[in-house]
């Protein structure tokens, strides 16, 4: 208990500067694709402590390791490649359909006779079959997901279980240490729900402060993005570069 202790020390000290700022945060995953995939409506905190320092703290103070990371791991990764493939071919499927209604929309308006129609439906009925062939992959994708679910799924409820037992355990009185850290730095955790671009907004007064989020992986069930920033500038990134994709166990 002496590191925590030593860290609400370390938070105090830090909130003793007068002044306050307006911070946005940016927050998007990378996609299915390669690009990167805003995230709408996630809630993203602003604490005046560093919370990997208290996870670590409590994990040290817990004695053992947590339970079966090797078993989940592979078994996590039977879920990876039908996943990712469903994925990608739902994105590509999202592309094709709205230029499929750009192209709808275009010949709607032009004349049967008009000199470029006949190109343009031409190009209509390429795109309604690379848009089949697209969910055929989708679909194949899908089955082969919902097989290996059945088939892992039980094995991963079971360890899971155990894990989250120790998470009870070793995280034991975690509410009330932040909220001792909280009080010690004179300063509440702040929440913002991101915007349709992926933009939250702090009006954050001085000392240190950090951007903590968690997020879906856009390319395996099992994954997540997480991110425990510090704030130092007035525009945080949270994105691929800035985060953690860990398992979720």
């Amino acid at each position: 208990m002496s590191r925590l202790r030593h860290l609400a020390l370390l938070v105090a000290l830090a909130a003793c500067q007068p002044g306050a700022r307006d911070v946005t945060v940016e927050l998007a995953v990378p996609g299915p694709g390669g690009g990167e995939l805003p995230v709408p409506n996630l809630p993203v905190i602003a604490l005046p402590y560093d919370r990997d320092s208290l996870i670590a703290a409590l994990e040290a103070r817990a004695g053992t390791p947590r339970p079966h990371q090797a078993a989940l791991d592979s078994l996590f990764a039977a879920f990876a490649d039908p996943y990712g493939r469903a994925a990608e071919a739902a994105a590509e499927a999202a592309v094709l359909e709205r230029e499929l209604a750009r192209l709808r929309a275009r010949l709607d308006s032009m004349p049967r006779g008009a000199p470029d129609y006949a190109t343009a439906y031409a190009g209509f009925g390429r795109l309604s079959d690379s848009l089949r062939r697209v969910r055929d992959r989708q679909e194949a994708a899908q089955r082969s997901l919902a097989a290996t679910r059945a088939r892992v799924q039980p094995r991963v409820d079971s360890l899971r279980a155990e894990v989250h037992a120790w998470e009870d355990a070793a995280y034991a009185g975690y509410d009330t240490l932040t909220e001792q850290l909280a009080k010690a730095a004179r300063r509440p955790p702040l929440l913002d729900s991101t915007d349709a671009a992926g933009r939250a907004h702090f009006r954050l007064t001085a000392g240190r402060w950090w951007i903590y989020a968690r997020s879906w992986d856009a390319t395996d069930p099992n994954r997540e993005w997480y991110w425990n920033v510090p704030a130092e500038q007035d525009s945080v990134r949270l994105d691929g570069r800035t985060g953690r994709r860990r398992v979720r166990y």
